[in-house]
């Protein structure tokens, strides 16, 4: 495409994925957010919830200054207390219901425009459909609430379901099903995001895992996996575009946001968030990856 990319998406980066170092050690938010925000390209950033209360002050005045938008992200908090929002047992759901509330109050608090989630892990067979219900009740239950408290809008990062993460949403028609079951429960602040390191892993092309969920996408994320069994980085690692066993290179992002634009996602009226999830391995440094998948995007947006 010859036209701006900047015309049509907001581009953002996980911020606890490529400074991984942050996750253990809360002290270096600030420090490594700085570089975000000295980063020109980056109009967004997601972060997770910050636990020491002192940051938050700080933080905001910096995405002030930076005009940074800001998601926050739940998703680890979530798969590291291994709660989920569709579980059997009412005293798990009510737990994460209350994670997911303080969620939204941080978000409120520092202005951010989504809380990000995922489902929990897949059942599998025949109680599938139970855990789906349960799961839309709980995000219905969330979305009121940010609505009552004029929070942001909720939206459920789409996992793999058989790989790494094993996540009951899942398959796009999965999430579709999710979507219409929430939006009956009048939760109209509720979407999806889609990641293009999840694809290989639900073995679904961009066509496939985009278009059924169309009407709901929220937000978006590009990164990259490997495939292959035995791998050191098999999985949901999110290693950088520029590894050679890594599934999605220059076309597959090419064909990941030729298809968002092509159903409306990438759009001049309403820039959607777009963020980088990649993570650096051992021995690379975060900005090299930050500045190599720049150089990928570019180069598949020349080619969108």
């Amino acid at each position: 495409m010859t036209e701006l990319i900047e015309q049509y998406l907001r581009l953002g980066i996980v911020h606890f994925m490529a400074f991984p170092e942050t996750v253990s050690d809360e002290s270096l938010l600030l420090p490594t957010l700085e570089k975000v925000a000295h980063d020109p390209h980056f109009r967004c950033v997601e972060l997770k919830l910050i636990e020491d209360e002192k940051l938050l002050e700080p933080v905001k005045k910096l995405l002030t200054t930076a005009m940074l938008d800001l998601s926050i992200a739940a998703q680890p908090a979530i798969l590291g207390a291994g709660i989920d929002p569709g579980s059997r047992n009412q005293e798990m759901r009510k737990r994460t219901l209350e994670v997911l509330k303080k969620h939204v109050d941080q978000a409120i608090a520092l202005g951010a425009e989504s809380v990000a989630m995922l489902s929990g892990p897949d059942p599998g067979g025949s109680t599938r459909a139970d855990a789906l219900q349960r799961t839309a009740d709980l995000i219905a239950e969330i979305c009121l609430y940010s609505k009552e408290h004029e929070g942001p809008a909720i939206v459920l990062e789409i996992f793999d379901r058989e790989v790494d993460k094993k996540a009951l949403v899942g398959p796009a028609e999965t999430a579709l099903h999710l979507c219409e079951l929430v939006f009956v429960r009048s939760a109209q602040n509720f979407g999806v995001l889609v990641d293009l390191s999840h694809l290989p892993l639900l073995g679904e092309s961009s066509a496939e895992a985009l278009e059924p969920v169309k009407d709901y996408i929220r937000a978006a994320h590009l990164g990259n996996a490997v495939t292959r069994k035995g791998h050191p980085l098999y999985g949901d690692q999110h290693p950088g575009f520029g590894t050679p066993e890594g599934a999605n290179k220059v076309n597959q992002v090419r064909d990941f946001i030729h298809v968002l634009k092509n159903i409306g996602f990438l759009n001049r009226k309403s820039p959607p968030m777009v963020s980088y999830e990649i993570k650096p391995q051992p021995g690379e440094q975060s900005e090299t990856l930050i500045a190599a998948t720049h150089r990928v995007l570019r180069r598949a947006w020349a080619k969108a």
